[in-house]
Parts: structure tokens; C-alpha cells; sequence
């Protein structure tokens, strides 16, 4: 599954760091401000959870030996700087707009504003074969964005939060016909073996191979093998920004696409 998350993401993830940065000196963050956004994100974190109903599997295990041959590899990359405006649609509420896009915000008390939104995709997919067979994939994927920003006079310093978070569930018919492996294949779609291993047992030893779902075994304990994959990733970066001159509709237009990309553009 592709992952969203990226210590580097497109404009947009851009647009919504630098509208974090709102805040002002009179807890009115309206204006144009230069954001100085970190590049890579700190302290990023993932983690993911399986669920299965495959017979005896297990997820892999992490065997890595200390003796066997490693490669490290580390970067750092400049700031990305680029413009934003913020505009003030109460004492308590307030709109960044960058990179074409808008991010609703609010007060949470002194000088200190929170802008966030998430963004949410889900998909299915259906495969059935009348001779008896069925397959499903059903995903949701949510990103968000949480900027707190605190504010001191024309600067304002704060945090961009990022949280991604996908989820799929995968089912697939534990049997099925020759008929229908003479046209589907005689192992399923379901991709048990990214995940899961089985333990299969030999003369004198036994040896881990990928899991699989095959037509004519039953590897799961229903009728149906089901497996489930969360991920769940998050990480932080800072946001520092100063309030600029540019302080009218004409001027901000000018310059609201002038930036400097992170790291060598």
C-alpha cells in the first residue's frame, strides 16, 4: 500500500504548515507571513497492526542478525520557505490560505491559534466468479493536519503535527472449484504473504514459507480468509514565521507563489 506520509510532501502539505504560523501580536494573525517550515519531520513514527483468521500463521518474525552486513544511510535538508495568508473571520475564528488551498482555524486562548484539517479517501472493490468464489478489498486512508501556533509580536513560532492512517480489509473465499482456479489461478489474491508466515513441518525439520490461500486447502478458519492491515504513522516539524508588508489583496497575489523547496531544487 502506498504510503502517504513523507518527510518531504507536495505544496499542499506546504500551504497547510504555513497557515499554522497565523497568529499575531493582538491574537489577530491577519496578515501575509514568510514561513520557514522544517523539512523533515522529527521523531516520525509508524506502526502497524495485523489481523487474520489464517490457520497456525503468524507475522513475520524479526530475526535480523547483528553479523550479517548493514548500510545507514541520513540526510538534512534546508527549510522550505513560502508565503501565507491568514484572514480573521471572528475574535475566535480564523482562514489560511495557501498554495491554492484553505485551512480553517481557531483560537484556543492567548496568543495561541490552531489550524487543522482532515483529509479521507475510502474505496472497495468486489470480485465474484457464479461458479463460486468471491474476493473483497475495502480501505480507508485519513490524513491530518494540526498546526498550533503561538504568537509574539510580528513573529510567530509553533508545530505541524502530521497523522496518516490507513486501513484495509481483505476477504477472499477459502476454496474454490477447478472451474474457477482454470480461470482465476489456483492460489488466491489475498496477499497473506506480505504479512504472514506458516510453518511447514519436514521429514526431520520444519521450515517458514509466505502464507497463501490455495483453492483446494483450507488455510483459514472460516469460509471466508480474512486479513486486516492498519498503519499508523505521525510527526512532528517546527514552523517559525515573520509578518510581512504585504499586506493587501494585489500584493499578496504577487508573491503567494514564491518559495524556496526544501533542500536543492
Amino acid at each position: 500500500m502506498q504510503s502517504r506520509f513523507s518527510p518531504m510532501k507536495t505544496p499542499p502539505l506546504v500551504a497547510a504548515l504555513l497557515f499554522s504560523l497565523a497568529p499575531a501580536c493582538s491574537n489577530d494573525p491577519t496578515g501575509t507571513w514568510l514561513l520557514s517550515i522544517q523539512a523533515q519531520a522529527d521523531d516520525t513514527t509508524c506502526t502497524e497492526e495485523i489481523t487474520h483468521n489464517f490457520t497456525d500463521a503468524q507475522e513475520y518474525a524479526d530475526d535480523a542478525d547483528e553479523d550479517q552486513y548493514s548500510s545507514q544511510q541520513a540526510s538534512e535538508q534546508s527549510d522550505w520557505l513560502t508565503f501565507a495568508q491568514i484572514t480573521v473571520e471572528d475574535k475566535d475564528h480564523a482562514l489560511l490560505v495557501v498554495g491554492g488551498e484553505a485551512f480553517p482555524g481557531y483560537s484556543s486562548g492567548g496568543d495561541t491559534w490552531v489550524f487543522s484539517w482532515v483529509e479521507t479517501e475510502t474505496g472497495s472493490r468486489v470480485d465474484q466468479h457464479p461458479a463460486g468464489y468471491d474476493y473483497s478489498e475495502d480501505s480507508y486512508d485519513e490524513f491530518t493536519s494540526t498546526w498550533t501556533m503561538s504568537l509574539s509580536g510580528k513573529t510567530i513560532t509553533g508545530t505541524l503535527i502530521e497523522d496518516q492512517y490507513n486501513d484495509i480489509i481483505y476477504s477472499e473465499s477459502d476454496t474454490w472449484t477447478e472451474e474457477v482456479a482454470a480461470e482465476l489461478g489456483i492460489s488466491g489474491q489475498i496477499p497473506a504473504g506480505s504479512y504472514l508466515e506458516v510453518e511447514l513441518q519436514g521429514p526431520s525439520t520444519s521450515v517458514w514459507q509466505a502464507a497463501s490461500n490455495g483453492y483446494d486447502s483450507e488455510d483459514c478458519d472460516n469460509i471466508f480468509c480474512e486479513l486486516r492491515v492498519q498503519d499508523t504513522c505521525t510527526g512532528s516539524r517546527t514552523v517559525n514565521g515573520t509578518l510581512t508588508d504585504y499586506d493587501d489583496q494585489t500584493a499578496y497575489d504577487a508573491i503567494k507563489d514564491s518559495q524556496q523547496a526544501p533542500g536543492i531544487d
